[in-house]
């Protein structure tokens, strides 16, 4: 293939564009700057550095710096703290509503079981490609093609994957680090075919290959994408109503996930369920994150301010106070008032030693 010479490259343009803010005698404040610094420090495979800008970001985590985080620490060796920020994005129902998100926790949920259950790794892997396949989320779909390779068997299926994948990247200019291709002979000829393979072609067939298999029946991995985020918000304290609101699900279908999810996890109410989630997160059931200082909003009918959640009725747009709604599908609510389908930003406080991930 040949090297287009207009596209930017990580040693190249891309350096010479972080380095400039980054030697600024001022540094400004740029919204995600942090955040946007510990991509591009996962993608080069300094996890720790990644940890370390993570750590840096002073406003409140969103669930997308959250799974950014998570991925950094699992690959730094802090994988107790890592299953605690997966969790904390799985908690956020901004997952049931965008794909993106939704997928990116499958798979990280994927990478922290491969070694105790390597069969709902491979599960969970190809529940994120069936995802990123369907909504077209390219750079998603090339790693979850190489994700799951290892974890095959076979090095038939393995160097097919890994091959499918290669040729994708070198279409896409994909740059993210990743471990090198294995090596032997009977690697060799599985890469070649797998490199004649289309991103379509390959999702595909990694798709149908998984078909006989079954997502794990018990414990959190056996949890479907609805379930996890069910069961999230009810470890969170909120009622089945709330919980149907947020994830603008029916009263139901909240109470038919809570019955999977509680048979699954061998519990029978939420008492249990949340401290089923403490042994499997290592947080304390119950337990919130330090919140930053609520902002004012106006009262409705009166000439006076009172504190607005984010997120919440009280706020006319259902959005972070102070930020603009992004545009959408709007929802008509039974009262007769509106909220979006898709919230413009979902907040989840964190808390760290030293670092208050909610305080400005």
């Amino acid at each position: 293939m040949t090297p287009d010479p207009w596209r930017p490259t990580p040693g190249k343009h891309g350096r010479h564009a972080l380095v400039a803010i980054d030697e600024a005698s001022t540094v400004p404040y740029v919204p995600g700057w942090s955040a946007t610094r510990a991509q591009v420090a996962l993608w080069r495979g300094a996890a720790t550095e990644a940890v370390q800008w993570c750590a840096r970001e002073r406003h409140a985590f969103t669930p997308d710096l959250l799974l950014t985080h998570a991925a950094a620490l699992r690959l730094a060796g802090d994988a107790p703290t890592a299953r605690l920020r997966l969790a904390q994005a799985e908690a956020s129902p901004t997952l049931a509503a965008m794909p993106q998100l939704g997928s990116a926790a499958s798979a990280e949920r994927a990478h922290l079981i491969a070694l105790e259950d390597p069969t709902a790794a491979v599960t969970l892997h190809r529940d994120a490609l069936r995802v990123r396949l369907r909504h077209g989320l390219v750079l998603g779909c090339i790693d979850s093609l190489e994700a799951p390779a290892a974890l095959t068997g076979t090095p038939e299926r393995a160097g097919l994957l890994l091959g499918a994948a290669d040729r994708s990247r070198r279409d896409t200019g994909y740059f993210a680090a990743r471990p090198p291709l294995p090596d032997g002979p009977e690697f060799a000829t599985a890469l070649d075919r797998g490199r004649a393979l289309s991103l379509d072609q390959a999702a595909e067939r990694a798709l149908r290959d998984n078909r006989r298999g079954t997502r794990p029946t018990t414990g959190w991995a056996g949890l479907t994408p609805a379930e996890r985020a069910v069961a999230g918000l009810a470890v969170r304290g909120l009622s089945n109503p709330r919980i149907a609101a947020e994830l603008f699900i029916g009263r139901g279908t909240v109470k038919t996930h809570l019955a999977h999810a509680y048979a699954k996890l061998g519990v029978a109410n939420r008492t249990e369920l949340a401290r089923d989630f403490a042994t499997h997160t290592g947080d304390a059931p119950g337990s919130s994150p330090r919140r930053r200082e609520v902002p004012a909003c106006p009262a409705r009918g009166a000439g006076r301010e009172q504190p607005c959640r984010t997120g919440s009725r009280r706020h006319p747009s259902g959005a972070s106070p102070g930020v603009e709604p992004a545009p959408g599908k709007v929802r008509r609510r039974a009262g007769g008032g509106e909220s979006r389908l898709f919230p413009a930003v979902a907040v989840i406080p964190v808390s760290y030693d030293g670092v208050d991930g909610g305080a400005a």
